[in-house]
């Protein structure tokens, strides 16, 4: 590993190597996942080597990108008394610097600065030591006025990425800081060639340990500022706020504490014509720019193939409306559900064994829901250089040391091929796009979607717990018959620890750390009137025998039987209603649950309300209150019945 680390850097240094360099990155990648399932790294061991990659690295030119000219540029913009977000590099005030050969080196020169504050003072704090500091500039490279100012803010870079790693070091195995220590992607952004995106590491490993320690303030002002270097950290700051605390006061506290510390570093760029600028430059990415965008271009070649047209400056902004209106929901939800998002976290956390740094999920429900609208963001995105998947990747591993998300993992690996296009062309650079995208999709299939199936279980059991609570008293011993994975028996424990939640299954089903008991459909091995309530949550209508069911509940009750079961109003409901129980149980059987879920469509029947009722008094019970809901699709009712 660390002479395939020093054979990429070196081949990094112009695009006649390119291949090499990919070749190496990749080689890098195989190698890091045979020694994470070695687990034979010591911290020591991962952060001598980084170090030493990064050491070699700095010297190296711009050569992969052309960002970095933009710094320079930003930075001597700064320090010469203007504001970065007031002119464009080709306006005529910058006559005098036109004829500079960092001018000529610009990309995007006709468009405003869409760097946040934070990144332009570390451009400012970078040129100013290229001009205190003349070792800089002597450090072999390109000749040119703009060297040594790079080199100052390639330095600050650098020691924010080592702190980063460092940092990491304090909460994560060995085995796992290896992945992002030694990534060849972190490497790229970071010492290599130095993107904005590196400064992420130390800002978001700083709020993740703040977070795990309790100190809610800290963590939020971290997040602000690693917002105001890289623009995609605000989608985590409104759940931060809203996780933090359940009580009002707290969250208007913090989110005025997040405000505050972006005020302050807006104070000395604020003018009255900055969100006009940016936002106009902004639009350059999403209605311009596409580079290994592998949902925008599936769905930009399925128009062209459809109309035989262009759709791409169509595509793009409608992505965008897309990402927002989700972000508005995600928040939406954050704000009216929270108690059911954290249940949901906290049930899929458990299911798989998917810790946080210090294994207290109760509030880290809203870094994993920020960290999923961050993920939206790049699945919408019509750009996805590989060092935008620095944030993905630092996340990724911090929450979820456990699950690791190799598939963000794989695609930041196979995208360092996408460099070819700048020495090969695009032939190799569309192998490249289709294969990380594809790698990416398959491993997300195969590590992800147990965990999405599981995290719909849980929040319909929140939803199941919500319609039952009035009915479900604090103290009371509740019966989950008909449990399944053991969500709803979870949920009705997570609310009282007080309560005393047992599930009774005929299948192998239970995945949670649920009390739990096996009988066979007919007879409960349960004494008369153990349990105050017995709970049926859409489970009579697979029942063999739904009337001997609903008897032997009643028996073992002592005081209520909860039902919520699935009903139709008309002849079509009926059968949109079976379609869609069979393929929901077709799935859930598939591969998440020790039994099959399969022989029970046999006994597959659904009733109307009336019916419902007409057979709880059949066994011998009293309907004592009923409620009718209405969803997308799946007509509900709850009845609640006691025994004569």
């Amino acid at each position: 590993m660390a002479a395939g680390g020093l054979v990429m850097i070196q081949a990094a240094r112009q695009p006649q190597t390119f291949p090499v360099f990919v070749a190496a990155a990749l080689v890098l990648g195989l190698l890091q996942i045979a020694a994470w399932r070695q687990n034979g790294f010591s911290v020591g061991m991962v952060l001598g080597l980084a170090v030493i990659w990064r050491i070699v690295a700095f010297p190296v030119p711009p050569v992969l990108s052309n960002d970095m000219y933009r710094y320079v540029w930003d930075g001597w913009v700064v320090l010469d008394g203007m504001n970065p977000y007031a002119f464009r590099p080709s306006d005529a005030i910058f006559s005098e610097w036109h004829g500079q050969p960092l001018a000529a080196l610009l990309n995007s020169a006709d468009f405003y600065s869409v760097y946040p504050p934070v990144s332009q003072v570390f451009f400012a704090a970078g040129a100013f030591l290229g001009r205190e500091i003349p070792g800089l500039g002597a450090i072999p490279g390109p000749s040119g006025e703009w060297w040594p100012s790079w080199m100052g803010i390639k330095m600050l870079f650098s020691i924010a990425e080592v702190a980063g790693v460092v940092m990491l070091s304090r909460m994560l195995q060995p085995r796992t800081l290896m992945l992002v220590a030694l990534s060849p992607v972190l490497l790229i952004a970071g010492s290599l060639q130095g993107h904005t995106d590196i400064l992420l590491l130390p800002l978001l490993a700083a709020g993740v340990i703040s977070w795990a320690k309790g100190r809610w303030g800290t963590a939020i002002v971290w997040i602000t500022l690693a917002a105001w270097v890289k623009l995609l950290p605000l989608v985590l700051l409104p759940f931060l706020v809203l996780g933090a605390s359940p009580k009002w006061r707290d969250r208007l506290r913090l989110g005025a504490l997040a405000a505050g510390v972006s005020v302050l570093v807006w104070i000395p760029f604020a003018a009255t014509y900055v969100p006009e600028h940016i936002a106009s430059s902004l639009e350059l990415y999403v209605a311009w720019f596409e580079f290994n965008a592998g949902p925008y271009y599936l769905v930009k070649e399925w128009y062209e193939f459809r109309t035989g047209a262009d759709w791409s400056k169509q595509i793009g902004p409608a992505f965008r409306r897309i990402h927002l209106v989700i972000l508005f929901v995600f928040g939406g939800m954050a704000l009216l559900m929270t108690s059911r998002l954290r249940f949901m976290t906290d049930a899929v956390a458990s299911r798989f064994g998917a810790g946080t740094p210090d294994e207290d999920r109760a509030r880290w429900w809203a870094w994993k829901v920020g960290y999923a609208a961050w993920v939206l963001h790049l699945v919408f995105s019509t750009t996805v250089h590989p060092w935008y998947l620095v944030g993905v990747l630092l996340l990724g591993v911090m929450l979820f040391e456990k699950r690791i998300p190799w598939h963000w993992w794989v695609l930041a690996t196979l995208s360092v091929g996408t460099y070819l296009l700048y020495s090969h062309g695009p032939e190799p650079y569309w192998w490249f796009v289709r294969l990380a995208w594809g790698a990416w999709g398959l491993t997300w299939i195969a590590m992800r979607s147990p965990g999405w199936l599981q995290g719909i279980l849980a929040w319909r059991a929140a939803a199941k717990y919500s319609l039952m609570r009035p009915w479900v008293g604090e103290r009371e011993d509740v019966l989950d018959l008909g449990g399944g994975e053991g969500y709803l028996a979870w949920r009705l424990r997570q609310a009282n620890d007080r309560r005393k939640t047992i599930v009774a299954e005929v299948r192998d089903a239970v995945v949670l750390p649920v009390e739990h008991l096996h009988y066979d459909g007919f007879v409960l091995p349960i004494n008369d009137n153990t349990f105050n309530v017995v709970v049926l949550g859409f489970v009579l209508h697979h029942a063999e025998d739904q009337e001997q069911v609903l008897r032997e509940a009643l028996r073992v009750a002592r005081q209520r039987v909860i039902v919520l079961e699935s009903t139709y109003g008309t002849g079509f409901e009926r059968i949109l209603l079976r379609r869609l129980d069979l393929l929901a149980n077709r799935i859930r059987s598939a591969s998440f649950t020790r039994s099959s879920m399969q022989h029970q469509k046999e006994h597959l029947h659904h009733r109307t309300n009336a019916e419902w009722i007409t057979m709880a008094s059949r066994t011998g019970g009293h309907v004592i209150a009923c409620r009718p809901v209405r969803r997308p699709f799946h007509r509900q009712f709850l009845f609640v019945v006691t025994p004569e």
